[in-house]
């Protein structure tokens, strides 16, 4: 401000000295406030993290507990699943073993109705004469004489499995895709020596607990050609004398063999090779398109968990 000679005074110059100070601090106390506020903001922020963290540690914690007790249901979840899949494989099987049934009833009706043709009738008659009445007096008669009527006969023979032939293809075969099947097995060495062989068989147990009132059928071949293996094995590995016990678990047919000792690892290759090859070649399996091999597995994985009393096996018998 000016005096009315227009000149500056010193009182004027220290009211702007002091209104430019007002002016100076109100902006400072604007920008702590401003900075007081953000530092609140981040404190909360930073309280709410710490919190975080702590809940996330927690967490953690609970993980690392849990984690160390993941493998505990293993064994069960393990077993579970291999006799979930043996009974699947099993129902499959019963199916695909009515289809061979059916298919064979058929292809015994055509082998019947080939043999009650007159023609056919007429040479095993012939053939049966020859067997039970003309055979036994050939050695009586001339060379030549016996020479014509072996001659007939081959003859004759030849003509009736033609016939025969035509009507009977061999195993039934089925239309339809395969099936794979499991033949699991496992070597029960607790102290390094070979003690015990068990085998789980995708079949029923009534295979073998009612087998004298059931009918021969898919699921008997399986444990036949499974069984042939089994023992085929064991004379390879030098116990010949192996006796086979049987016992139902979880609905399926289960087989244990005591061994004597010995390296688990050669009985164990010596059943897989076993196992793939018989069921491999078996025809009847071929021929119903079912694919069986051996499965090794633990035997610890074969046995229900300790709790579950209720899906322990049942009594074996000997064969």
């Amino acid at each position: 401000m000016s005096d009315a000679s227009g000149l500056h005074s010193v009182a004027n110059a220290m009211e702007t000295v002091a209104k430019w100070r007002a002016e100076q601090e109100s902006k400072v106390q604007t920008e702590i406030a401003e900075v007081d506020q953000e530092i609140g903001s981040l404190t909360t922020a930073i309280s709410n993290l710490q919190q975080q963290m702590e809940g996330l540690a927690k967490f953690r914690g609970e993980l690392l507990a849990k984690q160390s007790s993941v493998g505990d249901g293993e064994g069960a979840q393990i077993y579970g699943g291999i006799f979930g899949a043996l009974t699947s494989q099993a129902a499959t099987l019963a199916e695909r073993g009515a289809t061979v049934l059916a298919a064979e009833n058929a292809r015994r009706a055509t082998i019947a109705a080939a043999i009650s043709d007159p023609e056919t009738k007429a040479l095993m008659d012939e053939y049966e004469q020859f067997k039970t009445t003309v055979e036994p007096t050939l050695a009586g008669l001339p060379a030549s004489y016996r020479g014509v009527i072996e001659q007939h006969h081959v003859g004759v023979t030849e003509k009736l499995k033609a016939r025969l032939a035509d009507a009977d293809t061999g195993p039934a075969s089925v239309e339809g895709d395969s099936i794979t099947i499991d033949v699991v097995f496992g070597v029960d060495a607790p102290e390094g020596q070979a003690e015990i062989i068990m085998v789980v068989l995708p079949v029923a147990d009534s295979v073998k607990m009612d087998w004298s009132n059931r009918q021969d059928d898919l699921q008997t071949a399986l444990a036949a050609r499974a069984m042939q293996a089994v023992y085929q094995a064991c004379k390879s590995i030098g116990f010949p004398t192996a006796q086979a016990m049987y016992g139902g678990h979880q609905g399926l047919l289960a087989v244990e063999l005591e061994l004597p000792g010995g390296d688990p690892g050669p009985i164990q290759s010596a059943l897989q090779t076993a196992l793939d090859q018989i069921l491999g070649d078996a025809p009847e399996l071929n021929a119903a398109k079912v694919q069986a091999k051996g499965h090794y597995s633990l035997v610890d994985n074969l046995l229900p968990p300790e709790e579950d009393e209720a899906a322990a096996p049942q009594e074996m018998t000997n064969a």
